[in-house]
């Protein structure tokens, strides 16, 4: 019988897939947002069900890592807006970790001859750095810390920030120190 775990990582859209190595305590994991060609999402609400009468177009600006991406729309009721990142800066070059997008949705009404801007910030995720590199599958024993941006990566799709890591600290101290007692004994 073949030990596994397959899931889907909502949050991120991703899909893993994680298979135990027979007679270790090692598994073989893959994540599709390791796959050429995955784009990190952003999934935008413009408008709701009911929009002013005078309301005309509806214009996106999204700005990441030096790049500006812009979409208008005509005006209707629930409209929805996907930008796709490429997990790249504007000179083409691969970004890693994690990235601040501006998100900047304008509102043009007949009534008035200015757009109506609200902005926020969202977070996209842009590649992961490659630890192992398996025919696209990695061990689960592998983790990455970046230190520009101060995250510990762990294979399976998780992060934390360099803040968190004193309570991570411990937990790997207490882990090392109750297997060396348990050799001990």
């Amino acid at each position: 019988m073949r030990a596994s775990c397959n899931g889907f990582l909502l949050p991120f859209q991703i899909l893993q897939e994680s298979i135990r190595i027979p007679g270790s305590e090692l598994y073989l994991q893959y994540q599709s947002s390791q796959a050429p060609g995955y784009y990190s999402t952003l999934l935008m609400r413009l408008t709701h069900d009911a929009i002013p009468s005078t309301l005309t177009h509806v214009h996106v600006t999204v700005q990441i890592e030096g790049s500006v991406h812009t979409k208008t729309y005509e005006a209707d009721p629930n409209l929805t807006h996907t930008f796709a990142w490429n997990k790249r800066n504007v000179y083409k070059q691969k970004v890693y970790g994690i990235s601040q997008a501006k998100v900047s949705v304008g509102y043009k009404h007949s009534t008035c001859h200015r757009i109506i801007w609200e902005t926020q910030t969202a977070i996209l995720h842009g590649f992961d750095v490659d630890i192992s590199d398996i025919g696209g599958w990695g061990l689960n024993i592998h983790h990455h810390y970046n230190f520009h941006e101060g995250m510990l990566y762990l294979f399976f799709g998780n992060y934390t920030h360099t803040q968190n890591l004193h309570s991570l600290a411990l937990v790997l101290y207490i882990t090392v120190a109750r297997r060396s007692e348990a050799q001990d004994a």
